[in-house]
């Protein structure tokens, strides 16, 4: 999937086709990232925080599959800058989309994943969903939120057959920044973020 997007969730059923993407962000960028995909993948696009939208794929999965193998959730938004200047709508929206999103998600498709003998949901967490870094306040809450949900429901979801994996990035060249939702950033908190060593933040964690 292309990184130019910043915020997807991708739907699998690798023995019928590759996936479908759920993408919030709707723009030129949906008809690019449709036209690399290959084999016909089949695209909706909207806003996944939107239960209407869930429920589309949802019932598109059911009806054309009958099942799910894989479920990624991926769809992701930050911010940058002080907790003191930041806002409860910002807060609010992040954990939307990268937390809320992801769970609701699951749920809704849960007896679809159930179907598949060898399934499993992939959780796209962060290094900052295991060490808080300053200026990423709202962003770390949601991947903090997400590692824990993840972590909780895990033997629940093994019992039903159901894997649920974890996965960690540091920092990736993807579009990603470029596409923060909201910035109260200065040049003298720029200086302290970068003083933060991600390698620092992997081995205390």
């Amino acid at each position: 999937m292309s990184g130019r997007v910043t915020d997807h969730t991708d739907l699998v059923d690798t023995a019928v086709g590759p996936a479908i993407a759920v993408i919030p962000a709707i723009d030129a960028a949906v008809s690019a990232i449709g036209a690399e995909l290959a084999f016909g993948t089949p695209v909706l696009s909207g806003d996944i925080t939107e239960s209407a939208v869930r429920e589309q794929a949802a019932r598109w999965m059911d009806d054309n599959w009958g099942g799910l193998d894989v479920l990624v959730n991926n769809a992701g938004v930050s911010a940058q800058g002080r907790f003191a200047a930041g806002h409860e709508e910002t807060l609010r929206r992040i954990l939307e989309v990268n937390f809320f999103a992801a769970v609701e998600l699951t749920d809704l498709v849960a007896a679809l994943l159930r179907e598949s003998p060898d399934s499993v949901v992939v959780n796209v967490c962060s290094i900052l969903g295991h060490r808080g870094v300053p200026h990423n306040n709202e962003y770390c809450a949601s991947k903090f939120a997400l590692r824990g949900w993840s972590e909780a429901v895990r033997p629940e979801f093994s019992k039903a057959g159901v894997d649920v994996l974890l996965v960690s990035p540091g920092t990736i060249a993807t579009e990603f920044f470029d596409h923060l939702i909201a910035t109260t950033m200065n040049d003298c908190d720029c200086i302290l973020s970068v003083t933060v060593n991600l390698e620092d933040v992997v081995v205390r964690t």
